[in-house]
């Protein structure tokens, strides 16, 4: 490693090779600094060390070799080594220049073992993945809505961080929908009709999307079809067609997916129409005009007059005017509020004073027979603010809490405790006072009181008043509990109920999730079974 001469009568080295050196000064061992030895680097010879590391000599000068396991040289600067801890430092995490607080949508990271660790994430993220950053907008993430894990449901929406809420509940024979406040439907239950509006006729034992559906804003189910109406007026329906009750004008006997109701002549789907209810074949659409357009089944004259034909009308058909005019005073015939039962219609007539009825009501109901309607009921009804109507009767809500009811009281669902059918209206029920809402379904009636608890009264055969199905039928107002002696239900929603309805009772309780029970031969409770429930039962996959 060395070149030699003699001087002096002695060997001396006069020059190194190779990048080796002469560092220790003894000419019998030669340059004997090899040019990577760390004791004796370089020319000057200089010992070589490295802090949290191990040292090198490279090209003459002393450097890092490694850094030990859990350091970095992040400054770049040689002479003091591996300076940087990388499982503590937030500024290189796990290596050099891996900022924690640079990770996606990270506010603020830790370093924790090598690995970044949030410790808050902006506004409106959060990491539910468990890898780093914060992936995932809770704000608008249906799945993680608010928090991680938190989903809205099946057709569920998040926005700023809250689920939209289920508005409505619609019960038909053996199916069941819900709107939510994002204006989609889902449906689940009994689909042999296509009820559920999916495109095909599979049962569904849990919510599932109608797919199309947007900005509906109400929503009524008739035995085996269900009918949305949208924010622009426009009604579409679907499901059984067997007595055109889905209005499309075909001959169609089902239709598994929605189709607009149409009017007749123009083959146009119809417009301005605010309510829309629905009984067992039979639909009907409120206008902007106050005019009531029906379709559907026509037994027992619920659509037209007597002595006009009974077979389905496949189109809207204008009521209001068939009225004829009471007195004379054609014009002044228009509805505020209507409730549809298995063979008739009740309609509230304001410019009249009066509820009238068409079609064929259980019990003995005054009827004059004036164009196929009866005026069943007159008196004040600027205080009414709801028509409901179940199976075979018939009952109205005043502002003031007071309930009325006439019709069917084989069951006692007239709520004046007493199974005695009665000719007229029965009077304001002493059992349902101050009431907020009333539901009427079958031949049951409940109502909910100001503190949101929710009684039932009438047929209890599928426990639909709560509890055992016997005693039934239950005479005296039955509070909805959670469970056999637990606490009261409170609800901020009651189902539709009407007179598609049967014996699955749904409410909407204080925190937004929906609860079913009694009768669930369809599946139309929605917990993922057909077995019938005493109490309310959650429907899965709808709500947080």
């Amino acid at each position: 490693n060395a070149s030699w001469a003699c001087a002096g009568g002695g060997c001396t080295i006069t020059a190194c090779t190779g990048g080796f050196h002469d560092c220790d000064g003894i000419a019998s061992n030669g340059c004997e600094a090899s040019p990577t030895d760390v004791t004796a680097c370089g020319a000057s010879c200089a010992v070589c060390t490295t802090a949290n590391g191990t040292p090198a000599c490279s090209a003459g000068a002393c450097t890092i070799g490694s850094c030990t396991s859990g350091w970095g040289n992040c400054n770049g600067n040689t002479a003091d080594g591996c300076e940087t801890n990388t499982t503590a430092d937030s500024a290189n995490c796990g290596g050099c220049g891996n900022v924690c607080n640079n990770l996606p949508n990270v506010a603020t990271g830790t370093c924790l073992s090598g690995s970044c660790n949030v410790v808050v994430c902006d506004g409106g993220f959060a990491d539910c993945n468990g890898a780093a950053g914060c992936e995932t907008s809770i704000a608008d993430d249906p799945n993680n809505c608010g928090a991680c894990g938190r989903s809205c449901g099946v057709g569920g929406s998040c926005s700023s961080g809250v689920c939209d809420e289920i508005l409505q509940i619609a019960n038909g024979q053996y199916h069941t929908c819900a709107l939510r406040s994002s204006g989609t439907v889902v449906c689940w239950g009994d689909n042999g009709f296509g009820q559920l509006g999916i495109g095909s006729t599979v049962d569904q034992l849990t919510p599932v999307l109608v797919p199309g559906l947007v900005d509906i804003v109400d929503l009524v189910a008739g035995w085996s079809h269900t009918c949305a109406l949208a924010a622009d007026g426009s009604v579409q329906c679907w499901g059984d067609n067997s007595q055109n009750q889905l209005g499309d004008g075909t001959n169609a006997t089902e239709q598994l997916s929605p189709v607009p109701v149409v009017s007749e002549g123009t083959g146009m789907p119809v417009t301005l129409v605010t309510d829309i209810e629905a009984g067992r074949y039979t639909t009907c659409a409120l206008r902007t005009s106050g005019f009531l357009d029906c379709w559907g089944s026509n037994g027992s004259d619920m659509i037209e007059s007597a002595g006009a034909p009974t077979y389905p009308e496949a189109h809207p058909l204008e009521l209001s005017p068939s009225f004829g005019g009471k007195g004379g005073k054609k014009g002044e015939e228009r509805v505020s509020l209507f409730a549809i039962g298995a063979t008739y219609i009740a309609a509230l007539v304001p410019d009249w004073g009066s509820l009238w009825m068409t079609g064929d009501p259980a019990g003995d109901v005054p009827v004059d027979s004036w164009s196929g309607y009866g005026d069943v009921w007159g008196g004040d009804v600027d205080d009414v603010v709801d028509v409901v109507s179940g199976n075979q009767h018939v009952c109205i809500r005043r502002v003031s809490g007071i309930v009325e009811c006439m019709g069917d009281n084989t069951n006692g669902q007239l709520a004046d405790g007493t199974t005695v059918t009665p000719p007229y209206w029965s009077p304001p029920s002493a059992l349902f006072t101050s009431t907020t809402a009333i539901m009427a379904f079958d031949d049951t009636t409940c109502a909910r009181n100001t503190l949101g608890q929710v009684f039932c009264m009438g047929s209890n055969s599928e426990a639909q008043c709560t509890g055992p199905g016997s005693p039934s039928p239950v005479l005296a107002p039955r509070r909805v509990n959670l469970a056999a002696g637990g606490a009261a239900y409170l609800t901020r929603y009651m189902a539709n109920g009407g007179g598609g309805a049967y014996r699955t009772p749904c409410l909407v309780s204080s925190t937004g999730a929906v609860h079913c029970w009694g009768n669930n031969l369809g599946g139309q409770i929605g917990d993922g079974t057909t077995a019938g429930r005493e109490y309310p039962t959650r429907v899965l996959n709808l709500t947080p």
